[in-house]
């Protein structure tokens, strides 16, 4: 028998679980109603600051970068939670490879949607933005883009 409220019950006269509860729930990012809190949260910031990308071409990558840093946020928060309770010997490895491969995702839709200068290089010139964007913009795009390439050793 179970101890509910500090007295044994028997599982019949315990209180069933109402659906949707989140006593299981860990990190959250099996939660379908956490992801798509994020997700919103992320979709608002982004098309406040970069509202091109509220153009439709950019739809679903849109959608992919936003659910992508949504889940890296939701991961990032449960692990520094978690860290400060217990140290970062309190963080499964696997968490960890999780969200390394989750911040891979996100950077690699945010550079496609154009959120870094080389994402953002590579879109001005496919769309023709360069030609609207003044000479000092595009070159200093172009060299923080060479910079990155550098630092990535491409």
């Amino acid at each position: 028998m179970p101890w509910v409220n500090g007295e044994y019950v028997a599982m019949r006269d315990a209180d069933p679980f109402e659906p949707g509860n989140k006593v299981s729930m860990r990190h959250g990012l099996h939660s379908a109603e956490m992801v798509a809190a994020a997700t919103s949260q992320v979709q608002e910031y982004l098309q406040e600051h970069f509202p091109f990308l509220g153009d439709p071409m950019f739809a679903d990558s849109f959608a992919r970068c936003c659910s992508a840093q949504a889940r890296v946020n939701i991961l990032s928060k449960y692990i520094s939670e978690k860290v400060e309770e217990g140290g970062v010997e309190a963080v499964p490895t696997s968490l960890w490879d999780i969200l390394s491969r989750a911040e891979t995702n996100a950077q690699k839709f945010a550079q496609d949607c154009g959120l870094d200068p080389i994402g953002f290089a590579k879109l001005a010139k496919e769309l023709g933005w360069a030609k609207q964007l003044a000479g000092n913009q595009v070159a200093a795009l172009v060299s923080k883009g060479k910079e990155l390439r550098a630092a990535q050793g491409e």
